[in-house]
This record gives structure tokens, sequence and C-alpha cells, in this order.
């Protein structure tokens, strides 16, 4: 018989409004836990994502870069770079100035040999320039 009573003392414990509170506020209490949890998750995968997208343009640049180092290993490389930056060009070379055919109104001059005619090609250049 003290059996039935011991169970009656714990029915009336479960079923009573002040433990169906406390149970109550204790699954708010793990629902809003889980609902953080399931937040950073989402964001960590995207992030996952976003990194994953930089990595992959960092080794495509990477890929370029090794390409242009491999190429400047060379001399031919290191030459073509030269004349790219600086405009240089080797002794006895002519610096060729292509036109497009809407200003083909400006006069093509020849160069001649000589420190005189040089000269002479740059004042004429100028005087056409200011026209």
């Amino acid at each position: 018989m003290r059996d039935f009573q011991g169970r009656k003392k714990w029915h009336k414990i479960f079923r009573s409004d002040v433990f169906s509170f406390i149970l109550l506020v204790a699954t708010i209490l793990l629902l809003k836990s889980v609902w953080g949890v399931y937040k950073k998750d989402s964001m960590a995968r995207i992030n996952m994502k976003e990194a994953e997208i930089t990595l992959a343009n960092l080794e495509k640049k990477k890929v370029g870069l090794e390409k242009e180092i491999a190429k400047l290993n060379t001399e031919r490389g290191i030459e073509e770079e030269l004349r790219r930056r600086f405009q240089v060009v080797k002794p006895g070379e002519q610096v060729l100035v292509v036109v497009d055919k809407a200003e083909g109104n400006i006069p093509v001059i020849k160069a001649k040999e000589g420190p005189m005619s040089s000269m002479w090609n740059k004042l004429v250049g100028l005087v056409l320039f200011w026209k």
C-alpha cells in the first residue's frame, strides 16, 4: 500500500502546475540553445564557402604569378619586361609608332640620319603639333 501512496505523491508532483512551468522554461532554454548552435553552424558554412572561393581565386593568382616568374627567369622575359615598363630600345633599333586611321590627318615624317636632321625633325614635329 505504501508503494501505491508513494506513486500517488510522484503523480501529484508531475501533474502540478509548478512542474509544468519548470518543464516549459527548461524546454524554452533548450530550444534557444539549439537555435543558437544552428545559427552558428549556418554562418560557419557560409564562411567556409567564401573561404573556398577566396582560396580558388588565390590559387589561380598563384599559378599566374608562377608563370610570370618563370618567364622573368629567362633572358627574353627580362628583355620584354624592360621594354614594356621603361620603353627602352637596343642600339640601332628604331621606335615604331602605330597611328589609327581616325588620327590619319597627322603627317608622317621620315627620320634622316645625322644630328642636325634629328633636331630638324623635332622642330617640324613641334610646329605640326601646334596647328
